[in-house]
This record gives C-alpha cells, structure tokens and sequence, in this order.
C-alpha cells in the first residue's frame, strides 16, 4: 500500500510524541523518524528520505526558517510549520513552507484528534505536489483515536474528518496556494524523477532523439542539427584507462545523479561530482549513494587518488578540483570564496578537468538553478571532451544546463533517463 513518509521535527519530545500518536493513526501516513534539532533532522532526510516534513520553528541549533532556507533549494521537501508563533507565518511561507499550522493551545483527546485531522489533510496535499497522480486519496479511514485515559475514547466525526471542509469557526491557518504546472516541475518534483527510470527500461536506442547543440534561433528554440545526431553516435571513444567523468548539478540533482550512477558498472572509470550542498549534507549523501550504486562513493577528501570503480563527491564548503602528478590524477579540496555563488562550485570542478585531464573526459550538467558550471563545461568542450546537457523535459529547474546549452558549451542535450548510456557509450 502506497504510504507518506512523514518527519516530524520538533524540539518538545513532548509534542513531537503527541503529534505522532495522533498522526500516525492515518492509515495513509508512515513516521519515518522524529527530530529534536535541525542537524539530527539533516541525517534523517538522507537516511529515510521523507515525502514531508513537519517542522518547528524554534529548534535548536538553527532556527527553522533558517534551515528551511538552506535546505530547500538543494534538496526539496514539501514542509508543513507547526509552530506556537503566528507572527512568523508569512516568513514560513516566503521562506518556501507550503503550509503553516499554529500549535493548538490545549491538549485534550478532542483539540488533538481535530489538529491531527487538519493535519493529515495538508500532509496528503503536501505529497501530492510531488505525486500528482498518486492515489492516496482512495485511502479514506482516518481511525478513530484511543482516548487512553478515563475520557474515553474520541471519534472523528464527518465535520472534524480531514475529507470534509474546515468548520467555519475553525481558527485560520495560512496556505501557499501553489502553481500547478511550471512550480511543481521545476522547483518541487525530485520524487518525479525516481519514475523518469521506469521509463528507461523501455526507452528506444539514445540516438534517435537526442538533441543536439547547435545555435538557439531567433524564436528561442532549439534547431535541430541531423548532422550532428550522427556525430554525437560516432564521437571518438575514450580509452577507458585514461577517462574522467565528471557531474554537476544543483537544484533537483540529488535525484537526478542517483538516476545516472547508479546504472555505472563496478570498473566505470572514476566519476567526481559538486552537487550543491552546505557542509555536512555532502558525507550523508555520498553515503547513502554508496549503499545504492555498484561503484564505491565517499566525499572528496583532499590528496584522495582516483581510480575506477570510485565516485568522489564535492565536500560542502570545498572546492574539488582535479590535479595530476607522476602517479595519475587526485583530488585538491580546499575552502575558497564561492565561485559562480557556490562552494563547492561547478565551474570550478569542470575548469580543473578541463586542465588537467582535456580530450579524456566526459562532463555533464545536470539539473540545477543559476547558471554555475555553465563556463566550466564550455572549458571542457574546447579542450576535447565530450559534453553532455540534460533537457528541459526532464528537469526540475532546467536553469544550468540551459545556460550551457545557450553558450555552445554542450556536444549533445538528452533525458535524464539516456545520460548514463550516452557515457558509457563513449568509453571503450
């Protein structure tokens, strides 16, 4: 049975225990984990990867919106406040929370089943911004709650269910009303991506519709250039011995490269990777790569040495970049001022390969906002390398590869779902 994942992140143990009593008897909800503090809320979403969040605003070790603001361009959760300060509502809402709840001033079986209720209806419409198609809906029993002491027991009714309109008394909570078609495609639908790999099963050979770079015309659409469909198929292979891929991606891209490397064999020449991400994200997520990929993934570590069959990630607040000496190719990472926005930057990353590894390499640009990397990739096409874009089609914020796309920097621009056949086609 499809089920939310919910984390609830408060810091009353109290609350966070009450509210998931409650919650949870939804039969359409699944608490993956409850957090008392930002930082212990960071390794529950790599380690559980909830669908929702709820979370306070007065947590310790960083305020919410704070976290709110850090997290959800770079890993995007839809995320409910609860909090006990309504003052704060429309600083949720700007900060990118879908939804704003007060805490309820009395805890009794009755307050806590109607809140729950309330609750739950904003925790399924919160999904289905990520999961427009999904049928949770047609799971409709909210269970009665145990009252658990001499009260007895509560039963939602049909004015208190979480399927029937607010009562008109009921006090008033705060609701981003969300566009339906470009917000949700491009800033709020990583868990979309996870179904762009069903479709690679079946996907035909990549060369008959890739799109391939060759000017943007006056109405600012891509021409089609036959020719180069062609060239991209017969690309001068790479020695495998010799190769370097490297990825970069920003918003939506922790999805998007779990999609691609995931698919790499074991012996896959070594791949480094920035994904934009603050200090301490970067460690959980190569972890949690390395339990779903066939290569090995750790986080860039400086003086680390490539090799095969190993996926470096870009520590938060380092640059990586690619150096070379007497016994091959290693890894610099180092703090610096951001480049591009960002550090770990992109660009930085592509620049190096550019340098150091030139025609041996295979760079791609993934989903992301802005336009880092942009430069860095066009680097690498003019050393020699093979250079990939993913399209509109298939990202969340098609921001980064379309800046590579506009300044020539890409050889040839595919889905998602045909990147990692694209690269292995081109090593030998």
């Amino acid at each position: 049975m499809e089920r939310i994942k919910l984390l609830v992140v408060d810091d009353s143990i109290f609350f966070r225990e009450l509210v998931s009593k409650y919650i949870q008897q939804d039969a359409a909800i699944e608490i993956v984990g409850k957090a008392g503090d930002a930082y212990t809320a960071r390794d529950m979403i790599l380690q559980f990867e909830p669908d929702v969040m709820m979370l306070d605003l007065e947590i310790p070790r960083m305020d919410g919106i704070d976290f709110l603001k850090r997290l959800l361009p770079q890993y995007y959760i839809p995320t409910i406040i609860v909090s006990g300060n309504e003052k704060r509502s429309q600083e949720c809402l700007d900060a990118g929370a879908v939804e704003f709840f007060l805490k309820p001033l009395t805890r009794t079986n009755s307050d806590m089943a109607s809140f729950a209720g309330k609750l739950s209806t904003a925790v399924r419409k919160s999904y289905k911004l990520n999961h427009p198609h999904s049928n949770i809906d047609s799971i409709k029993t909210f269970p009665s709650v145990q009252a658990g002491t001499a009260r007895g027991s509560y039963l939602l009714n049909s004015a208190e269910s979480p399927y029937s309109a607010p009562a008109k008394n009921e006090q008033p909570h705060f609701i981003r009303d969300l566009p339906p078609t470009s917000s949700l495609k491009n800033g709020m639908a990583n868990s979309a991506m996870k179904g762009i790999a069903e479709v690679a099963a079946k996907a035909e050979k990549f060369v008959t519709d890739l799109k391939v770079n060759s000017h943007i015309n006056q109405s600012g659409q891509s021409a089609m250039n036959t020719s180069a469909v062609a060239a991209a198929a017969n690309h001068t292979k790479i020695k495998r011995m010799d190769a370097v891929i490297a990825l970069g991606a920003s918003t939506g891209g922790t999805e998007a490269l779990e999609q691609v490397v995931r698919v790499f064999p074991e012996n896959t020449p070594p791949v480094v990777i920035v994904q934009h991400m603050p200090a301490g994200f970067t460690k959980l997520y190569a972890e949690r790569l390395n339990r779903s990929c066939k290569m090995e993934v750790k986080e860039a570590e400086d003086g680390d040495r490539l090799r095969s069959g190993l996926i470096i990630i870009g520590a938060g607040d380092n640059h990586l970049r690619v150096c070379k000496d007497m016994r091959g190719y290693y890894i610099s990472s180092k703090p610096g001022d951001k480049v591009s926005g960002h550090c770990p930057s992109v660009d930085v990353m592509f620049t190096s390969v550019a340098q150091t590894v030139g025609a041996n390499a295979i760079g791609a640009i993934l989903t992301g906002m802005g336009r880092d990397g942009a430069e860095g990739l066009l680097k690498m096409r003019n050393s020699g390398a093979f250079t990939i874009g993913q399209d509109k089609d298939t990202c969340v914020v098609y921001g980064m590869p379309m800046e590579a796309y506009k300044i020539g920097a890409v050889d040839v621009q595919a889905p998602l779902y045909k990147i990692a056949e694209i690269i292995l086609n081109d090593i030998i």
